[in-house]
């Protein structure tokens, strides 16, 4: 659901990506993008990975967002240094609750 509204609010020039450890999670947002389809949703990537090891190069995203990720980690300070590691420099705001 976070993925379909910040597609909304990125629009079609913005790049929202999907990350889940799990490939069936994937599997049905996929499924929901293609029956929920607005123009914007072109702009989401569905990414199976893990939240202590993501796959992106360093400073790739402008934002991050978490949902109900980090109460699903064992190791919570390191998935948050990889959320910090994959943000952009001059990101200086996070918010958590862990």
């Amino acid at each position: 659901d976070l993925a379909f509204l910040l597609s909304q609010k990125v629009g079609l020039d913005g790049e929202v990506v999907g990350v889940d450890f799990s490939g069936q999670q994937l599997q049905t947002a996929a499924s929901r993008q293609d029956q929920r389809w607005k123009a914007c949703y072109k702009n989401i990537k569905w990414i199976e990975g893990d939240a202590l090891d993501l796959p992106f190069t360093d400073h790739y995203f402008d934002a991050v967002t978490v949902g109900y990720g980090l109460r699903n980690v064992v190791d919570k300070p390191k998935a948050m240094q990889e959320i910090l590691r994959v943000l952009k420099p001059g990101i200086t705001s996070i918010c958590s609750r862990f």
